[in-house]
């Protein structure tokens, strides 16, 4: 999968606000993509799910 594909998958999730998203203060074309601790919840919580359907199939 080459960059451009990644980076739009990256700014889909963040649309859907799944991510968040830090500028560099030194240079403003870089940029961090990170879990909030509320959206790091909802991450677990969705993994935690998908194990449980898993086990039962």
């Amino acid at each position: 999968m080459d960059t451009s594909k990644i980076d739009v998958i990256i700014r889909k999730i963040y649309k859907k606000e799944l991510i968040s998203k830090l500028r560099s203060e030194t240079d403003e074309r870089q940029v961090f993509y990170f879990y909030s601790t509320s959206q790091k919840k909802l991450l677990d919580k969705i993994t935690k799910e998908i194990e449980v359907l898993s086990v039962t199939n």
